[in-house]
């Protein structure tokens, strides 16, 4: 028994002293099948939002459009053509120089467009014509008809009113016939806006005249400047 015991120990470590190399690698086996595919995952934070870009430079300024027509409308109120009315009166005797009496009669045109503001900062020129085709004349104006009968007709305003007065600068009472003298005159007013500054207004057709030059215009000039037609009103 001895004896097999070391035959076996010794045939061991002959077959361990007699060991090969290691063999070379064998090929790669087949892909097995891709496994199912795993639930989505929670959506992570947002990230920061990025800073906003620098303003752009800005672009360079258009050409200027041309001027439109100098307009009416918007800048002057024009009446049409009438008489006085809504007499406030019939005679006025007035003393003159204590030596007789004069008379006078005053009507007058209602017109929203004569405002306080008018009556402070702005200017109505008024017109006269005796006949439909007498020449025009601004007031104030003096009527002569004859040595012994003329007819001064001046106006003036107040808001909302453009008020004619007809007097007789001679020392006669103003007779009932006289009316018949006044009431048929036609007139015409234009309400110049004010906005003046220097004297001279700022706006408008007639910016940089002042309320002078105007005045002393004549009525085809004033028709012409604010573009104005022979007849008709834009009063509303």
């Amino acid at each position: 028994m001895t004896q097999l015991m070391a035959v076996l120990i010794t045939s061991a470590a002959l077959f361990s002293a007699c060991k090969g190399d290691t063999g070379a690698m064998g090929p790669q086996g087949l892909t097995g099948p891709a496994g199912l595919t795993g639930p989505q995952g929670i959506m992570g934070p947002s990230g920061p939002v990025g800073a906003t870009g620098a303003t752009g430079a800005t672009g360079a300024t258009g050409a200027t459009g041309a001027t439109g027509p100098a307009g009416s409308l918007a800048n002057v109120v024009y009446s049409s053509w009438g008489p006085a009315t809504n007499f406030i009166d019939t005679t006025i005797h007035a003393t003159t120089g204590g030596s007789g009496l004069a008379g006078a009669r005053r009507g007058y045109r209602t017109s929203t467009a004569v405002t306080a503001t008018i009556v402070d900062q702005g200017l109505v020129v008024a017109y006269a014509k005796v006949t439909p085709a007498a020449a025009v004349q601004q007031l104030p104006m003096l009527i002569v008809a004859s040595i012994s009968w003329n007819l001064w007709i001046e106006h003036a305003i107040v808001p909302g009113r453009v008020v004619f007065m007809g007097t007789r600068p001679e020392l006669y009472n103003w007779a009932a016939g006289e009316n018949a003298r006044f009431e048929p005159i036609s007139y015409r007013y234009i309400v110049i806006p004010g906005g003046t500054a220097g004297g001279r207004f700022v706006s408008g057709p007639a910016a940089g005249y002042t309320t002078q030059q105007i005045k002393s215009m004549s009525y085809a000039q004033v028709t012409s400047l604010f573009n104005i037609p022979a007849d008709g009103t834009n009063q509303r």
